[in-house]
């Protein structure tokens, strides 16, 4: 089995990295940093989608109002809905969403 050094004094939740490790070197700190060729960014599906976020429209919470008291006063699902509703479905089936 392979040894284990100490862990350096820090506190619990907390860690502390040597700076002379982990810092760039000069010259090369910052967004101007100079890039070598061969250099590449690949942002994952998740970053994506996380950025997408932040371009989600404000909620609007009188059409949230409205629709939910349709729906507990029983209006909100009417012939057209539904018939739109359907129509979505199928037609998501179709371009093969579904």
């Amino acid at each position: 089995m392979s040894q284990v050094g100490p862990v350096s004094e820090t506190r619990v939740g907390r860690v502390e990295a040597d700076p002379a490790r982990v810092r760039p070197p000069e010259g090369e700190r910052g967004a101007d940093a100079p890039t070598r060729p061969g250099d590449r960014v690949d942002v994952s599906a998740t970053a994506k989608f996380l950025s997408g976020l932040r371009e989600v429209p404000a909620l609007r919470s009188e059409l949230v109002d409205r629709v939910s008291a349709e729906i507990k006063d029983g209006q909100y699902l009417t012939p057209d809905r539904i018939e739109a509703a359907i129509d979505g479905l199928l037609e998501d089936l179709h371009d093969g969403l579904i």
